[in-house]
């Protein structure tokens, strides 16, 4: 291979890591213009489940669970909101959210329950640290904004993580391009003098 022929290789491999870098750095590609965001609904009533799913499937995946075992079965970290029960047979909402937390510490968890007495607002908040609080029966706009609310969070906790990891995999493919660049001025020099 004459000395053109390798400037030719270095200069499309300079190319194809600029192009990589580039797509490294623009819009997530793991999110579909499609997407719609999972709001987990765990409740022990199943017409508050329906009800929930009815009013939420238009913008979201809903999924709903019976049981604490369940949603903690079920709940993964595509979950970008978990609308939780507080008084639920077996284990409590309590009990389902610090299971939640162990896997995933950041998912929004909004306590919705008919019991408001059960504990402490204070105790809830410092133990659970729940994204909200709302009391059943009271007006459902009030949870609609908290679960946009949550949701908004939940992905934009998300496209950070995103970020920061092409941020990461971008750092390598700079220096790889540096180290190009490297061996194509050494090469010039080379060539100089001869």
């Amino acid at each position: 291979m004459n000395t053109r022929d390798d400037e030719l290789g270095k200069n499309s491999r300079r190319s194809l890591l600029l192009k990589d870098l580039e797509t490294m750095i623009q819009a997530d590609p793991e999110r579909a213009p499609g997407h719609r965001p999972t709001v987990a609904v765990v409740d022990d009533d199943v017409s508050v489940r329906d009800s929930l799913q009815t009013i939420l499937q238009d913008k979201y995946d809903v999924r709903t669970c019976p049981s604490g075992v369940e949603a903690v079965r079920t709940i993964d970290g595509d979950t970008s909101c978990v609308i939780l029960d507080v008084k639920m047979p077996t284990h409590d909402g309590f009990w389902v959210s610090k299971q939640l937390r162990k896997r995933s510490p950041d998912i929004p968890i909004i306590f919705h329950s008919a019991y408001q007495d059960l504990k402490d607002p204070y105790q809830i908040i410092n133990d659970y640290h729940p994204f909200g609080y709302v009391v059943k029966g009271e007006t459902l706009s009030t949870l609609l904004v908290l679960i946009a609310n949550a949701v908004r969070h939940s992905e934009r906790l998300r496209e950070g993580r995103r970020t920061i990891v092409r941020l990461r995999e971008a750092r390598e493919k700079v220096r790889e391009l540096y180290q190009v660049l490297l061996d194509l001025t050494a090469s010039l020099f080379d060539t100089i003098d001869l």
